[in-house]
């Protein structure tokens, strides 16, 4: 897509189909996917570069979803793409594949993203495979702002800046919600961008909310982008 509006419109089909899968299966985070739509949208149906049909290339994009518990909103956006043929609704049904979190029992997952504060530590990993092997693709990492208290998502960013791994972005949702409070930082943006920014990643902070504007944000090599 390369109308913004479509983007827009993309994000609240995403949304909508997030809630009823959630409300099908009776449980689930419908919330975390609802803060990050707009980002599922843009990064799926106008940035990423990956063949619908093929989970398997090598010479594609790839996408990591840290924060595993918004996984039905990545079901959806893989469905809406023609990726999987699974109905989202089926979400958490036990002939289903489509976990509560993202498992490799779908072919489009690189790693589960069950226990938060990993999924940055596996992206910077795939992403240096893929400098060994000469594959210029980017790699992306949706991290939740509460696992950034996670000791692990530092470790992983200080790993990435040294080695120079700018082929990774990663972007910090910042809804300022935990499980059963708001985060440290709450919608403290400024205070994320300073913090990779001091370990020496390229940073830039947009409204994750407007399709336009996170849409703007792509060309940084590496970063936080948050609502």
């Amino acid at each position: 897509m390369t109308d913004t509006s479509q983007l827009a419109k993309m994000a609240q089909k995403l949304r909508r189909i997030s809630i009823l899968a959630t409300s099908e299966a009776g449980s689930g985070h419908p919330t975390t996917c609802m803060s990050c739509a707009e980002i599922m949208s843009v990064l799926y149906f106008s940035e990423l570069r990956f063949d619908p049909a093929d989970p398997t290339a090598r010479n594609t994009d790839a996408f990591v979803l840290s924060k595993g518990h918004a996984a039905p909103i990545l079901w959806a956006a893989l469905s809406e793409a023609g990726a999987i043929s699974e109905d989202p609704l089926s979400l958490r049904k036990s002939t289903s594949s489509l976990e509560g979190h993202p498992t490799p029992l779908s072919p489009w997952v690189k790693v589960a993203t069950g226990s938060l504060g990993q999924g940055l530590s596996a992206a910077a990993g795939i992403a240096l495979a893929r400098r060994f092997d000469g594959i210029a693709a980017r790699v992306y990492c949706l991290l939740g702002d509460g696992e950034t208290a996670e000791g692990s998502v530092w470790e992983a960013a200080q790993f990435a800046s040294h080695i120079k791994l700018d082929k990774l972005c990663a972007i910090v949702d910042v809804n300022g919600l935990g499980q059963s409070g708001p985060t440290m930082l709450r919608h403290d943006v400024e205070a994320y961008v300073r913090r990779f920014e001091a370990i020496g990643w390229a940073t830039v902070a947009v409204d994750g909310h407007r399709a336009r504007a996170f849409r703007r944000s792509k060309d940084a090599r590496a970063g936080t982008a948050s609502p």
